[in-house]
């Protein structure tokens, strides 16, 4: 009897270690080698149109039209230069400056009629409804480009007393319409994908064209990105190329990514993740 037991115990291991060797080799089949993998993340860090670019920071073209077009319906009187020129060197040293740190995007704010402020952010440690991407005040960023439309390094007191006075000149020149100044958001913020993605586009365009725009009444992601209003305003992000006498936005450059929620493949532009108010640090 015990000779039984021992040799259906012993049994029972061999097939047992059986089972996992082969289990284990089905997996080394199917991932390959620890150095494969390590290639593999690697090449997928550099593509030209990386697919962590996720669908919700994409705007369809025809869409982000009508939401531009809103923005000058709204805002026509407001002497707002409504779109800003990014050139493609700044665009370049601000992703590698972002893919080389551990900040995770940058919120953009309103400063002067013709330019944005710009402040690195980071991810909160205890994030909230709220606060989610710490603005770091004072974060130098390399001084290998510049750009005539950015202004950016500075502390937050002084970033504060640009953002002020931007919204007390936009009130005198709204205060016939008093019921659309709240409705201009103080900032938003853009994942660094988003800004990395862009850098890609250098061959095919001459930089980014920054667009104030508005949603056309809640977005479907109103709670994500805390919209506070209807037609609350944003910014909408696409290479732009100047040509011969002439420029413009060239949205068909960019495709929709593979996890977009459309069933077909339509161009985008690049929108932003949060806005502020409500959701400011």
């Amino acid at each position: 009897m015990k000779q039984l037991l021992l040799s259906k115990l012993f049994a029972f291991i061999f097939i047992s270690i059986a089972i996992f060797s082969s289990c284990n080799n089905a997996k080394e089949k199917k991932s390959g080698s620890g150095n494969l993998k390590a290639d593999t993340s690697a090449v997928a860090k550099s593509d030209a149109r990386p697919d962590s670019i996720k669908s919700k920071y994409e705007m369809d073209s025809v869409e982000g039209k009508k939401m531009i077009a809103k923005f000058y319906e709204l805002y026509g009187m407001a002497g707002l230069q409504k779109n800003m020129l990014i050139e493609n060197c700044f665009i370049k040293t601000l992703a590698d400056f972002l893919d080389s740190t551990s900040y995770d995007g940058i919120r953009i704010f309103s400063a002067t009629k013709d330019k944005i402020l710009i402040v690195v952010t980071s991810a909160q440690k205890k994030p909230t409804p709220t606060k989610q991407h710490q603005n770091e005040w004072g974060v130098k960023l390399p001084k290998t480009c510049t750009s005539s439309v950015i202004i950016h390094g500075l502390s937050q007191y002084d970033s504060e007393k640009f953002t002020t006075q931007f919204a007390k000149d936009f009130q005198t020149e709204m205060e016939n319409v008093p019921s659309k100044n709240d409705l201009l958001s103080t900032a938003v913020w853009i994942d660094k994908s988003v800004i990395i993605a862009l850098s890609k586009y250098q061959s095919v365009s001459d930089g980014i064209m920054v667009h104030y725009a508005v949603y056309r009444d809640f977005s479907p992601r109103k709670d994500e990105i805390g919209q506070q209003k209807p037609n609350q305003s944003t910014f909408i992000l696409v290479p732009h190329k100047k040509f011969a006498g002439t420029s413009r936005d060239v949205w068909e450059q960019v495709q929709a990514s593979s996890d977009s929620l459309s069933s077909k493949s339509f161009n985008v532009a690049f929108n932003h993740s949060q806005l502020c108010p409500q959701i400011c640090n």
